[in-house]
């Protein structure tokens, strides 16, 4: 035997059913604008030529070059996107009939100009923080960095200390 459907039970039906889609299509919307956007980009670093300097850093100094990388984010954005369209420039030169040396040249000596660039905004970034230590801290640093030179295999960070960009 049915349930006599009354009609206040119908209407409350129909705004469940409303809600739940709504919902499901707001967590679809979010889901698949994650999924379009990408991951986050990822914390300008000082450089891989820096990046021994950087992670033998002692911790406190460690620490606050990192929050000095994210507050100076936005002046590393143009940097690194004219390092994106000086890739896609190199990789369109590269396929080019004919084939122009001096264009894929050209191309290279500015990215290199770009990177030095960047470099230099790390190196300073590095310097501040460096001409902040005591001289004991200095030894333990000059230490540190010796200590890595030593080690074989790419560099990375000391043992014990977790991979990546500087501690936040």
């Amino acid at each position: 035997m049915a349930i006599p459907r009354t009609p206040s039970r119908r209407r409350w039906t129909r705004w469940a059913l409303v809600a739940s889609l709504g919902l499901n299509l707001a967590a679809i919307g979010l889901i698949g604008g994650a999924l379009l956007n990408g991951p986050p980009p990822p914390d300008p670093g000082p450089g891989p030529a820096l990046w021994p300097f950087a992670r033998s850093l002692p911790d406190p100094y460690r620490h606050d070059l990192g929050k000095a990388l994210r507050a100076t984010r936005p002046d590393w954005i143009g940097p690194r996107e004219a390092m994106d369209n000086l890739s896609r420039e190199m990789a369109a030169a590269l396929r080019a009939e004919p084939f122009d040396a001096g264009s894929v040249r050209a191309l290279l000596v500015a990215q290199l100009d770009v990177a030095n660039r960047l470099g230099l905004q790390g190196t300073d970034l590095l310097m501040a923080q460096i001409a902040r230590m005591s001289p004991e801290d200095r030894g333990a640093y000059a230490t540190a960095l010796m200590d890595r030179r030593g080690r074989h295999g790419p560099p990375g960070p000391p043992p014990g200390a977790p991979p990546g960009p500087p501690d936040d």
